[in-house]
């Protein structure tokens, strides 16, 4: 609908460049979001919550060159998925995944805000109030709302069917649920490691 009232009122070129305007964006979050799910991955192995061979980074780059080559294969499995189904690799496989990773993270934001008020709840380390409690819990609230709102109207996203909306939307508690479990079983029968998470320096080989 967009490209065509561009074509419209603005010409054949204008909808071109918008085109490839669209096409190179989606490239840059595809980029984005492939990074991000290969720093996951690093951080988990050094973590020792994934095999510790993710966590490892090679002699020469200091690229993390394990979590690259799994987060590559999976995306290497989803294209040959795509590929193989004959689905529209924008409309389905990009918007699809993409749609899911955007509440994922916007999930994660909130309750990264929230965090920030349960850190500073005994100490505020000489903070004012507002930066680390009303600040914070204003950001959560908004992001709640912004949450629900996207969930309700998921389907203007993905322009797809209500069960597979359901589909895409599921995993994101199921995951959280399961990573909750970890973590307290982690805490209950290895008290040490569990102390010894996010303290690790990431940023060192």
């Amino acid at each position: 609908m967009v490209f065509a009232a561009t074509r419209r009122f603005a010409g054949a070129r204008a909808a071109d460049a918008m085109q490839l305007l669209l096409v190179t964006s989606a490239f840059a979050a595809t980029l984005a979001f492939h990074n991000g799910a290969t720093r996951y991955f690093y951080a988990l192995g050094r973590e020792r919550l994934l095999p510790r061979r993710l966590g490892t980074v090679t002699a020469r780059t200091r690229s993390p060159a394990a979590a690259v080559v799994l987060q590559s294969a999976l995306a290497l499995l989803v294209v040959l998925a795509t590929v193989l189904t004959g689905q529209d690799p924008y409309t389905v496989t990009f918007l699809w995944s993409n749609c899911t990773g955007i509440v994922g993270i916007m999930l994660l934001q909130a309750l990264a805000a929230l965090a920030v008020v349960g850190f500073f709840r005994r100490d505020r380390r000489g903070l004012p109030a507002w930066r680390v409690v009303a600040a914070p819990l204003a950001a959560c609230a908004g992001l709640a709302v912004l949450l629900v709102l996207v969930c309700r109207h998921f389907a203007l996203l993905t322009n797809a069917p209500a069960g597979v909306n359901l589909a895409l939307l599921v995993p994101l508690p199921l995951v959280f649920a399961l990573g909750l479990a970890v973590a307290l079983r982690l805490r209950r029968r290895a008290p040490e490691a569990y102390d010894r998470l996010t303290t690790v320096d990431a940023e060192r080989g």
